[in-house]
């Protein structure tokens, strides 16, 4: 008997002992206490578990990326030498299963990446690729590869349990606990050298499977669960030494190895299933080429704007009819709609879409994407065997932490126009133009840039360059219409600051609304628009990637006109996390509003200062208001 069994046993001798001085009469007469009645023991046990690891690990000069995908499945058989098979003990109360002849299957793939290699060379500084089979270790004592179950609380009733003492009642339990180890595995790949950039043919060892799971047995007699956590790596690849509890502290200190430490390089994912077990409702997500089990028992942390590509499984697959029914629910913190199905943007058209119910709501597989702070709830339902099945999943969504603000000049300026720079035609709503149109606007450019290159050619300190060659120079650009009159606000900046180490972009997107009321010698007239991408899409990153710039204006219209603009604008701060297919989400808006009006008397044109409108400077609060749109204006 292993030593782990007699010290089982001997805790069971000394809650006897306890619990007999009041209790004896009966506790321990003959057939006071019975596990499983005379119900015999199964000569075999199923057993299913599934190890899912994936890490992105960054260390000074490396980073290291990898997954492995460990699938258990198989039969393990009574192993009564290792077992209490004593008659005076009830059936079942401590037994175990070899797990030998259980099969493992394999996938590793990892990948080191040299943050600065030599020059000529790859950033790849070393990669393996392996898939393999292998059985569990043959069992010789009871800590290795196999199932034991501890039926401890069993032994008591459990309204006597509540007179033992406290010490006692929490070791009075009915658990259970899986080892899994293996040899030693090889992978192959290749490598190079620091300074090399010849790669040569290796091969590496792996430890892929030393699993522990230790948990209470439910009250409805099953053994099943999952486990994810995410541990902060330090570099290469992670640790496979894997145990998950939920056991009291006094038998399990560590619940979780490696323990959680509020880092995210590595993930780890544990599912399993031991015995018979009716059909039953498993919620996967996608991880790359992969489908990981959530677990049920906890939240699960996700970002928002991560893609959330989900199915339901029943368990045995061989009774998974394929089709079932989604329930998405979740309370955020601004009260709107929690999840999307998809954001369609372009300087065309800004859209929101959602899910259907009708159609892919009722599919075994489902894509979305949380865009708000809160709890939210995925639940499956289907039927299996002629039962109605569910499982639900609970996400407590978090957004990243961002300040923004907005820095507004305080004035206008009423003389040349900083038109800036063009910006590409798939991002803006450039107008089409025909060829001879091109070439006329080529042509334009070219004299403009020639002439600006003049001016910036000229010697400050040579007399005649600043007082009669520069003035010419700056009136045929006037002129030629590379650099307009008229008014302009001075900008207002939009900077964001993160406040948290949640990797991903920002993008800027701003929504205009412009009245233009004109007053000529022609008559006077009104145009307004309403709700319109304000140039492209996404806003120009002018300033810097977490700040950009807007400076409206236009130029004068001359004669003797009358022409004042009134602009309302919303700024928004979009983030999109680091990850394939993942979305935007909004995060701050800022509404602000400029005015500026120009009166010209035959030709001499000055600002209307009474009608101008100044925005503040703010501080912008949260939203998880899309910007939509249908049209776009090329601004102001």
């Amino acid at each position: 008997m292993s030593w782990r069994i007699c010290t089982v046993v001997e805790a069971i001798k000394d809650v006897r002992l306890v619990i007999a001085s009041i209790f004896f009469p009966l506790v321990f007469l003959p057939g006071g206490v019975q596990a499983d009645g005379n119900k015999p023991l199964e000569k075999t046990m199923p057993i299913q578990a599934t190890v899912n690891v994936q890490w992105n690990v960054e260390s000074g000069s490396t980073r290291n990326e990898g997954l492995m995908i460990l699938r258990m499945q198989g039969v393990a058989h009574l192993a009564e030498s290792v077992s209490v098979m004593d008659p005076a003990a009830p059936p079942g109360t401590i037994i175990t299963y070899s797990a030998a002849g259980v099969n493992v299957n394999f996938t590793y793939e990892e990948r080191t990446y040299q943050q600065n290699p030599p020059r000529g060379c790859s950033a790849l500084l070393a990669e393996y690729e392996g898939t393999g089979s292998f059985p569990l270790k043959m069992v010789n004592t009871a800590m290795t590869s196999g199932l034991n179950i501890r039926k401890l609380g069993s032994l008591v009733p459990k309204e006597m349990l509540q007179f033992a003492p406290p010490e006692a009642r929490e070791m009075m339990i009915d658990y259970y606990d899986f080892f899994a180890g293996s040899e030693k595995q090889e992978v192959n790949g290749r490598k190079r050298g620091w300074n090399d950039c010849n790669f040569q043919p290796d091969t590496k060892e792996i430890s892929p499977t030393q699993l522990s799971i230790r948990f209470r047995i439910t009250e409805d007699g099953k053994m099943k669960g999952s486990r994810r956590w995410a541990v902060d790596g330090n570099s290469g690849s992670p640790s496979f030494h894997i145990r998950v509890s939920d056991l009291p502290e006094r038998i399990e200190r560590r619940p979780l190895v490696p323990e959680p430490d509020g880092g995210g390089g590595i993930n780890y994912a544990v599912s399993w299933v031991f015995g018979e077990v009716d059909p039953y409702v498993r919620i996967e997500r996608r991880e790359g080429d992969y489908w990981v089990p959530l677990p049920t028992g906890e939240p699960v942390n996700a970002i928002a704007g991560e893609r959330m590509e989900l199915r339901g499984t029943v368990m045995p697959e061989d009774k998974d009819p394929k089709k079932g029914e989604w329930d998405i629910s979740g309370e955020g913190g601004s009260g709107n709609l929690m999840y999307i199905k998809k954001y369609n943007a372009s300087h065309q058209q800004g859209k929101v879409e959602y899910l259907d119910q009708a159609g892919d709501q009722k599919q075994p597989e489902i894509t979305f994407y949380w865009v708000d702070e809160g709890t939210g709830k995925v639940e499956y339902k289907t039927t299996a065997l002629g039962k109605s099945l569910e499982e639900s999943v609970e996400f407590q969504v978090k957004k990243p932490q961002f300040a923004f603000r907005s820095e507004a000049a305080p004035q206008n300026v009423f003389g040349l126009l900083e038109v800036g720079a063009g910006h590409p035609g798939d991002e803006c709503c450039n107008p089409v133009l025909t060829s001879d149109e091109q070439k006329e606007l080529e042509d334009f450019k070219d004299r403009c840039e020639q002439l600006k290159n003049e001016l910036a050619s000229l010697d400050p300190n040579n007399e005649w360059d600043m007082q009669t060659v520069k003035p010419q120079i700056l009136q045929e650009l006037i002129d030629h219409g590379c650099t307009p009159r008229g008014i302009q606000y001075e900008g207002i900046k939009f900077i964001a600051e993160p406040q948290d180490n949640t990797s991903g972009e920002v993008q800027f997107v701003q929504l205009l609304s412009r009245s233009i009321v004109v007053e000529s010698e022609e008559g006077s007239s009104r145009n307004t628009i309403g709700n319109v991408l304000d140039g492209c899409y996404p806003y120009p990153k002018n300033i810097s990637s977490y700040a950009t710039l807007d400076a409206p204006g236009y130029s004068e219209r001359g004669g003797t006109s009358f022409e004042v603009r009134n602009l309302d604008f919303e700024m928004f701060l979009m983030f999109r996390p680091d990850g394939e297919g993942n979305e935007w989400v909004p995060l701050k808006k800022v509404g602000w509003s400029w005015a500026g009006a120009i009166r010209c008397v035959d030709g001499d044109c000055v600002e209307e200062v009474s009608e101008a409108m100044i925005p503040e400077s703010d501080q912008a609060p949260d939203t998880s208001e899309y910007p939509e749109w249908d049209n776009c204006s090329m601004g102001e």
